[in-house]
């Protein structure tokens, strides 16, 4: 009996994490990928095989169908916050790799050298602020499934569809 608690435990954990990593999948439409629906079909297959009982494989798939969405939900909105922090604040990150090049002559390898709070943080999926040093300064963009942002040393960001 207690094995069937850890089982059906860590497979609405497992739901709520997968949710979340799909949920903030922002370069795809609702998060939908093929890679989401293969790892969502296995957590509802798995929820039907950890009970013998049909009552059992009924709430714990019901239990999975709903751990998978709430996750999604929050993935989805954090990544929205995310995305639009990076909105509001884009330019603000701009001004520090300026100033970052203004005291070393160079600008940063990457991101974590500057000493601020970067925009557009998200759950389990990192930061969707993507930047790369260049031969002359730097790019830097942000997207979602529809608009791109992108910057440079030179230019500030320019949304395109």
């Amino acid at each position: 009996m207690k094995l069937h608690i850890v089982h059906a435990t860590t497979t609405i954990v497992t739901a709520v994490a997968w949710g979340i990593w799909c949920g903030g999948d922002l370069t795809k439409f609702l998060g939908i990928s093929p890679l989401g629906i293969v790892g969502a079909s296995a957590l509802l297959v798995i929820s039907t095989l950890v009970h013998k009982h049909t009552m059992g494989k009924f709430f714990l798939l019901g239990g999975t169908i709903i751990a998978i969405a709430v996750g999604w939900n929050l993935g989805h909105r954090y990544a929205l916050s995310a995305f639009n922090e990076c909105v509001n604040r884009g330019e603000v990150v701009r001004d520090e790799l300026a100033r970052f090049k203004d005291r070393s002559g160079r600008y940063p390898d990457d991101l974590s050298a500057l000493e601020m709070n970067l925009p557009g943080q998200q759950l389990l999926r990192g930061n969707i602020l993507n930047y790369q040093k260049t031969d002359k300064g730097y790019d830097i963009r942000f997207q979602d499934w529809l608009v791109t942002h992108t910057a440079d040393e030179e230019s500030g960001f320019c949304a395109q569809k």
